[in-house]
């Protein structure tokens, strides 16, 4: 059995640098920051590589579709990144104000469904724009697989998310408007053939 400094990343590098000598436990702190940072940016990468191969590979998209969809998914990210942190701030406020029961400021409670409900109509029209520029270069059914590849792929990351935060929900909980919830339906993604 491993100790837990050995499963720490940050505690690998703190040790390392107070084994140095001399060290502040600031500056010490800094650096395994700073190594974390480098860490999860090439976990990142490695993970947004991995799934542009998968995304390749079952919607058999040429080197031009991926070049281009790539293209299409750095034009939204931006969007996309605020919607979900939007997102994410409402459902804070709203769980934090309903944990208060009769306290709960009704005010903020319905300003934050408001916002829920806004944000979800601007991720489906920020959906439908892509959508839109996707055709230019993908089939339908390509443009439909992605779809079912984008969803399994936001669902995963709940998981692993809820799990991280001690929700403890396996495979198969989503989010509901509240938080996590059991999801019954299961997403099959097609295999497209592109006739040449």
């Amino acid at each position: 059995m491993r100790s837990s400094i050995t499963r720490s990343p940050k505690a690998i590098v703190f040790a390392a640098v107070m084994l140095g000598g001399g060290v502040t436990p600031l500056s010490a702190q800094k650096a395994a920051d700073s190594a974390l940072q480098r860490q999860g940016g090439q976990l990142e990468q490695r993970v947004r590589e991995r799934i542009a191969a998968v995304v390749q590979n079952r919607l058999q998209l040429t080197d031009d579709q991926m070049r281009r969809l790539r293209d299409v998914n750095a034009k939204y990210e931006g969007q996309r990144r605020k919607l979900v942190t939007d997102e994410r701030d409402a459902r804070i406020v709203l769980r934090a104000e309903l944990q208060r029961g009769k306290q709960g400021d009704q005010t903020r409670i319905s300003d934050a469904v408001d916002r829920m409900f806004k944000t979800q109509r601007a991720r489906i029209d920020l959906a439908e724009q892509e959508q839109r520029d996707l055709s230019s270069f993908m089939t339908a059914s390509q443009r439909a697989g992605y779809l079912a590849l984008q969803e399994q792929i936001r669902r995963r990351v709940d998981e692993m998310r809820q799990r991280r935060l001690g929700g403890g929900r396996g495979m198969g909980a989503r989010r509901g408007p509240l938080g996590p919830e059991k999801d019954t339906t299961k997403i099959v993604t097609p295999k497209v053939t592109v006739k040449p």
